[in-house]
Formats: C-alpha cells, sequence, structure tokens
C-alpha cells in the first residue's frame, strides 16, 4: 500500500517537475488515485479473506 502512494507521489513529481507547474497537479492527483487503488485492492483482498474462511 505504502509502495503504490510512494510510486505514484515519485511519478508526480518528475511530472510537475517536466511541465514546470506552480502548483503541485500532477502530485496530488496521483497520491488520490494512488490511495484510492490501494484502498480498493486492500477490500478486495479482505473480501476474499472472508470468503475463504467460510
Amino acid at each position: 500500500m505504502g509502495g503504490t502512494i510512494f510510486l505514484c507521489a515519485y511519478g508526480g513529481k518528475k511530472l510537475d517537475a517536466y511541465y514546470e507547474l506552480e502548483k503541485q497537479w500532477f502530485t496530488m492527483g496521483l497520491v488520490l488515485f494512488g490511495v484510492t487503488a490501494s484502498i480498493y485492492l486492500v477490500i478486495k483482498q479482505l473480501n476474499r479473506i472472508n470468503k475463504s474462511d467460510r
């Protein structure tokens, strides 16, 4: 989970630097995407674990 968010933040910083933006739009957007994707994957794994326990 942390790795996904870190990679999204790193990629966002690189894109912001490449396009020389005043605000860090790519960083914010990619971090939000990384958090959302990570939460989705954790919930999906928890549902799979719960189904196997029954």
